[in-house]
């Protein structure tokens, strides 16, 4: 009965054992994962620097070159954007490392892409990190050997009681039958003393006749 009513807190305590066990061999993995995402960031965060930076770059020398783009676009006859001239003797012309447009809208594209993957990088380890954070606290952050230990101690007291208390019926079946033969025991009990007592008082009787028969054939 005792076995019986630890049972439930048994398996609880095996469950919650094999959950830790279960968490702590998951974290393993995650711990390994993370560790990778975070140095992925790190490198992503590397590359956008990069992108930024030749964005930049690139930027500011069309900037520097843009006398050189709107002189691209004048004609004869037509007048300047800017002093509204309509003769250009000498119009400028742009530098070997002049940036156009198009060079400034593939850098600029180059770095969104960058900041995306670097967006959802972070994300990932945001995420992660909760996920971690979730089983170390599911395992107690013990070490993975105590807590199969504990999940095989556990596993033993619970397999021990359940042993134990499955026999509890067929025990209680016992001690009812053993109950019910020391109630028919106890009446048998009842009767025979009775049958002894009335064989007493005849044992008695016998007794005083066998006394008196004696001294009747002694006065005889």
């Amino acid at each position: 009965e005792r076995a019986a009513a630890m049972l439930p807190g048994l398996s609880t305590a095996r469950d919650r054992a094999a959950d830790a066990l279960d968490a702590a061999t998951e974290l393993a993995s995650r711990r390994n994962e993370l560790e990778r995402l975070e140095a992925r960031v790190l490198q992503l965060h590397s590359e956008y620097n990069d992108a930024r930076d030749a964005h930049l770059d690139v930027r500011q020398r069309r900037i520097d070159g843009m006398a050189a783009e709107l002189a691209a676009r004048l004609t004869d006859g037509e007048p300047c954007v800017v002093c509204g001239s309509t003769e250009h003797p000498e119009p400028a012309r742009p530098a070997p490392d002049t940036a156009t447009k198009a060079d400034e809208e593939r850098a600029h594209a180059a770095e969104q892409r960058a900041a995306t993957a670097l967006s959802e990088a972070r994300e990932a380890v945001t995420e992660l990190s909760g996920i971690v954070a979730v089983l170390r606290q599911r395992c107690g952050d013990a070490e993975l050997a105590e807590l199969t230990t504990a999940h095989a101690e556990a596993v033993r007291a619970h397999n021990e009681a359940a042993t134990v208390a499955g026999r509890l019926d067929h025990l209680r079946a016992t001690v009812e039958d053993l109950r019910k033969l020391d109630t028919v025991l106890a009446e048998q009990e009842k009767r025979l003393d009775a049958e002894l007592s009335e064989l007493a008082r005849e044992d008695a009787v016998r007794a005083a006749e066998i006394t008196e028969i004696r001294e009747r054939i002694v006065e005889a």
